[in-house]
């Protein structure tokens, strides 16, 4: 038999005071087969949704309008410390040679080292590395989208940083930064740069990912 609105207000009411996840659960099972979600400005979980999806099935439940952020890449270096070679005072790819650790959307080239996500979102992205220079000398990375193959001024930087040497200390430099991927054809990839060879700086892979990429809800 079909609730009155009066039934259906209170059924709403008792589940809310059960707490937001119930009151969630009971509006889920009040949609419509198709719910379209509109927001201005747009928002990246804006479409057309099953109505179910709205009803949550448990804590960290990630269908519907109230996901949560996936890792779906994670590249870990072996070689703890040792510096990348080949690197010199320009920008260059890094010789990455590890296999990620996580690849859920399997974006990585291992050949041109570019991660592409082959779902469309909004992606976090964090680089972290070793680096060490001499005084004088300098050394840098630059998480580049949808670079030509060099970094120029009109390439976009997701997360850059760039040292030099003081004291000659070691570190950990890092940055991190939040990209609109298209799921097609957009991709990043990892630069570098160590001024004066190995033996005067160097970045170098740490204990942590040196790139990991999240989607974000």
């Amino acid at each position: 038999m079909t609730k009155t609105l009066e039934q259906i207000a209170s059924d709403v009411r008792a589940a809310y005071s059960q707490g937001a996840t119930a009151g969630m659960g009971i509006l889920g099972s009040l949609a419509a087969d198709k719910i379209e979600i509109v927001h201005v400005p747009v928002h990246p979980r804006d479409g057309i949704w099953d109505g179910s999806a709205w009803e949550l099935v448990g804590p960290g439940a990630t269908v519907g309008p109230v996901p949560t952020s996936t890792l779906t890449f994670q590249l870990v270096e072996p070689n703890v410390g040792v510096a990348y070679s080949g690197l010199t005072a320009t920008w260059s790819i890094v010789p990455v040679t590890a296999t990620p650790t996580v690849d859920t959307e399997h974006g990585w080239n291992s050949t041109t080292r570019q991660y592409m996500p082959n779902k469309a979102g909004i992606y976090l992205f964090e680089v972290m590395v070793i680096a060490w220079a001499q005084a004088g000398y300098n050394m840098g990375f630059t998480l580049a989208r949808n670079d030509t193959g060099t970094i120029t001024n009109s390439v976009d930087m997701v997360a850059s940083w760039l040292g030099g040497g003081g004291a000659s200390e070691v570190f950990y430099a890092t940055a991190s930064g939040t990209r609109r991927m298209n799921g097609t054809t957009d991709f990043v990839r990892l630069f570098g740069l160590a001024a004066g060879g190995t033996a005067n700086s160097y970045i170098a892979p740490g204990q942590s990912p040196i790139l990991k990429a999240t989607l974000l809800p």
